[in-house]
């Protein structure tokens, strides 16, 4: 038995993938995972209590990026995708410094592969100040540090999240609403997002967010 297993945890809605991926991973004696179905909050007050070295997310749940990042959390995030990702997803996680990403043509044990590299490289930080930055791309994974800008790396992340709010579908005062601000505060970072882009037309906006994979048709 290893003496010191690596603590990482499994982020998704999707119980079933999370249950079967997890029982996968612990068949390697190093891993030591846990799979996690529960709302933000309750992520983070588990992170908050344990001594997690990785966090696997599921690409779906990538909204938890930006409010795990505004916590001050630091822990390693490799996202898992089960369809290929688009440039918008990935420029969107770089923003958020994910540290890489398994695509859908990666094997299990790629995944096993990339989260001891990536459990490895933090745990080097902190004893001699390495980053935790990912390896090239003929590695099991691929890191976010290759990902080419897009027009989304002007947006701030506040305005990357109304964005995705916006042209999803939502109205100014349902976005103010998720977001716990006024319809005015809305308003303006959307003239802000619509000049930086460019773009002066909802429907516009909508086109420009799946291009960008922010959402999706």
């Amino acid at each position: 038995m290893v003496e010191n297993p690596i603590n990482l945890i499994f982020v998704s809605d999707r119980q079933i993938l999370s249950e079967s991926l997890c029982s996968s991973l612990q068949s390697d004696s190093e891993l030591s995972p846990n799979a996690l179905c529960g709302k933000d909050d309750s992520v983070l007050s588990y992170l908050q209590t344990s001594e997690t070295e990785v966090i696997v997310l599921d690409s779906q749940r990538i909204d938890f990026l930006p409010v795990l990042r505004n916590k001050k959390n630091n822990t390693p995030v490799l996202l898992f995708f089960t369809d290929p990702p688009s440039h918008g997803v990935l420029v969107h996680a770089k923003r958020f410094s994910a540290t890489g990403f398994i695509a859908p043509s990666r094997s299990l044990q790629d995944l096993k592969e990339a989260i001891k590299m990536i459990a490895q490289k933090q745990r080097e930080s902190f004893t001699s100040g390495i980053g935790t930055s990912g390896r090239l791309n003929g590695e099991p994974y691929f890191r976010i540090d290759d990902v080419q800008e897009s027009p989304l790396d002007q947006l701030t992340p506040r305005q990357l999240q109304i964005l995705r709010i916006l042209a999803s579908g939502a109205t100014v005062k349902e976005a103010a609403r998720s977001l716990h601000l006024s319809p005015k505060a809305i308003d303006s970072h959307k003239y802000r997002i619509m000049q930086k882009l460019g773009i002066h037309d909802r429907v516009k906006l909508s086109l420009f967010a799946i291009r960008e994979g922010l959402i999706t048709a």
